[in-house]
């Protein structure tokens, strides 16, 4: 027993004693050789749904890229059919988003289209956010996870975003990369009946119900501002 307690008390690097030769193998140094790093294409993506699916479906993160073209297809069939059984739990506007309208544009080759920009919203619970010229342009109306997309000439990329105190500008303001197909962004439901219905009076006591504020930068909001934020607290 004595030999190993021997050895124990022993430290003799064999390691550090190998000399290298051209038969040695070994690990390289991580600073060694390194280039600068070149635009990564993979984070390009074809398609807004091909983004989305490489954020939100974790079978999609896991395949070759030799099996991804088929699978985007393949899926965008599916969601055509789910649209079909589930289009009433939307409760979307019929009249601005229609079933028929959502599943034709699903079966084009381009997806650039705002009206399926706020349908892919609804059913991945995002809000796509086109960043262009310095600028953020919010797609979505309702509080759901901020995507950040922008466009380059490789195709649509994930932006990192980190700062939080962002000013957003009206989608139906942004003419370059997607088309407004539709012409506005609220495509639900109104709360309200139509803004005929109602005097000026009866917005302020549904306002004051639901505690949303009466004065904006010091002067009372008019009719059609309360009326759009009644909407849009109950969607």
């Amino acid at each position: 027993m004595e030999i190993f307690n021997d050895l124990k008390s022993k430290n003799y690097n064999y390691s550090e004693k190998i000399e290298s030769n051209k038969y040695t193998q070994r690990v390289q140094d991580k600073s060694e050789n390194i280039k600068p790093k070149e635009y990564d294409v993979k984070n390009n993506f074809k398609s807004f749904y091909e983004l989305i699916l490489s954020i939100k479906d974790n079978q999609y993160q896991i395949l070759e890229n030799s099996e991804k073209e088929k699978y985007v297809s393949d899926k965008k069939i599916v969601l055509c059919s789910n649209v079909d059984d589930e289009y009433n739990t939307y409760n979307f506007n019929k009249r601005v988003l229609s079933k028929s309208l959502i599943c034709s544009n699903l079966q084009k080759h381009k997806d650039n289209l705002l009206s399926l920009i706020l349908f892919y919203n609804d059913y991945f619970k995002i809000n796509i956010i086109l960043y262009h010229d310095n600028k953020y342009y919010k797609s979505g109306l309702k509080e759901f996870e901020n995507v950040y997309i922008e466009c380059n000439k490789n195709g649509w990329v994930n932006k990192d975003v980190s700062d939080d105190n962002i000013s957003y500008e009206n989608i139906l303001d942004l003419k370059y990369f997607i088309e407004l197909d539709i012409k506005t962004n609220f495509i639900y439901n109104s709360y309200l009946k139509a803004i005929s219905n109602y005097k000026s009076d009866e917005l302020i006591n549904i306002a004051k119900e639901f505690n949303i504020d009466l004065m904006k930068n010091g002067k009372k909001k008019i009719k059609k501002e309360l009326y759009d934020e009644i909407n849009l607290l109950k969607l």
